[in-house]
């Protein structure tokens, strides 16, 4: 697993391991790979814990599904209000939700995405400025 989009699978391979198998689990070897895959797909410092107990892993876990379900979801809805925005010949504004959703994100992927978005609403301002 070497890209950001293996990180999604490695959490969602929780739902199918856990609680079950537990006990059965090499947690240090989860929260190296944990740590590893926090340093690919997320800004800042998100450091772990090396000895994490079972459940304090689970819940860390689970917290981070959670957080990546609502930033695609925070991504979607801010794509569609910028969308909105250009529509209505309002790029100031579409360009300032995309800076404030860069600005709390986290998820190195979605700011990717709200990054080219953000760009290609400047270059649009800077086109109509020459055209205008």
């Amino acid at each position: 697993m070497g890209d950001r989009n293996d990180f999604v699978v490695w959490l969602d391979s929780f739902d199918e391991e856990f609680p079950q198998n537990v006990d059965s689990m090499d947690f240090r070897l989860k929260n190296d790979r944990l740590r590893e895959l926090l340093a690919q797909c997320l800004r800042g410092d998100y450091s772990v814990g090396a000895d994490l107990s079972a459940m304090e892993f689970l819940k860390y876990i689970k917290q981070l599904k959670e957080s990546h379900k609502a930033w695609a979801q925070e991504l979607g809805r801010v794509l569609f209000v910028v969308d909105n925005f250009k529509k209505m010949s309002k790029k100031t504004e579409a360009i300032e939700c995309l800076e404030r959703f860069l600005e709390n994100c986290r998820w190195i992927d979605f700011c990717r995405i709200a990054s080219d978005q953000l760009v290609v609403g400047r270059l649009l301002i800077l086109m109509w400025r020459k055209c205008c």
